[in-house]
């Protein structure tokens, strides 16, 4: 009898292990396809230096359950297109830069005002908590993974250095748009939008007498061939977006989340080694070709300052004009760049 029993239970035991073995083959971990779409082509530092290495990440600390298709330079949609392809599911998520955009996320312009942030990672630690507190609400559309601000822009220029405000004067400085545009005019400069394509020839043949621009830009287009001096004035930046379709990211399984929210997250530091490796670059060659890098006094930075309080007081009104919480914005940036004694001149 002892031994029927024994047969039977050995029996029952290894059929159940046959079924569990079974449903495991049957149901393997999911395996989760994203899309990822960008402008930046494939070559771009933009890409090697700081998109890659983030999705790369996700992908090996995912052990294979989460495989990235990339669609890069663009094939998509252009720049100002990324955060709607995320928002409609053309891709699962993408990198928005919001100065792509203007008045679109009117909050965010805060961490792009001229004069108020150095480029280092303090500074992206004020994005990412300002962010958290408050600018998320911009993005309400998406499901927003990280925060950070892009190169810090200085302004460069063909022949004439700028020492002082007054050597503005005359000149013809390319602008992106946004706060840069409005600080030119403060500063007694003539600014002119031309495109990046056209940065070159526009140097060249005098139509514009210098730029305002992040130094990463230099390799790429040879900017550096023909610009020879560089004055250090934080004339702002534009701030970035890491986001993905919310129905994307409800299919995220729990355990696999903060394996990308960790990822993204880097996109400062990475940001940072990068900026720095081409502001290096830069500085070098400049004076290589008799060029010069200058860093304003502080006497003199608070003069530049000075003159363009009223473009932040004329944005605040702004805001509050369409019923956004200005003071409770300015408050929140004060409060964490005070924390981490960081100087914030408005």
């Amino acid at each position: 009898m002892k031994e029927e029993m024994m047969k039977r239970l050995i029996l029952l035991l290894t059929a159940m292990s046959l079924v569990l073995i079974w449903a495991a083959a049957a149901n393997p971990a999911e395996k989760i396809n994203l899309r990822f779409g960008i402008d930046y082509p494939e070559p771009s530092s933009l890409y090697q230096f700081l998109i890659k290495p983030i999705l790369d990440e996700i992908e090996q600390k995912s052990n294979g359950r989460i495989a990235i298709t990339r669609y890069l330079g663009g094939i998509l949609g252009k720049g100002p297109e990324n955060y709607d392809m995320a928002k409609t599911g053309k891709v699962d998520f993408t990198s928005h830069a919001t100065g792509y955009t203007p008045g679109r996320y009117p909050m965010c312009d805060v961490l792009s005002l001229p004069g108020a942030f150095e480029n280092n990672l303090t500074s992206q630690e004020v994005a990412l908590a300002v962010y958290d507190r408050i600018l998320y609400k911009e993005f309400p559309d998406t499901h927003s993974l990280s925060f950070h601000q892009a190169q810090l822009f200085y302004v460069y220029t063909v022949d004439k250095p700028i020492r002082v405000m007054e050597d503005f004067k005359g000149l013809k400085i390319r602008t992106a748009g946004g706060f840069v545009t409005d600080a030119l005019k403060a500063l007694g400069a003539a600014p002119v939008p031309v495109s990046l394509g056209e940065l070159y020839t526009s140097l060249q043949t005098g139509v514009i007498n210098g730029v305002v621009l992040g130094p990463s830009a230099f390799p790429g287009f040879k900017l550096q061939e023909v610009l020879r001096h560089c004055t250090r004035f934080k004339f702002g930046t534009t701030t970035h977006v890491f986001t993905m379709n919310t129905n994307a990211w409800g299919k995220i399984p729990a355990d696999l989340r903060p394996v990308i929210e960790q990822a993204v997250r880097k996109w400062g530091v990475l940001q940072m080694a990068m900026w720095q490796k081409d502001d290096a670059f830069v500085t070098k060659t400049l004076s290589d070709r008799g060029g010069s890098t200058y860093t304003l006094p502080s006497a003199e930075e608070a003069r530049w300052i000075a003159s363009l309080k009223p473009i932040v007081t004329k944005w605040l009104a702004g805001l509050k004009g369409k019923g956004l919480p200005a003071d409770e914005l300015m408050t929140v940036v004060r409060e964490e760049t005070k924390k981490r004694n960081v100087s914030f001149p408005y």
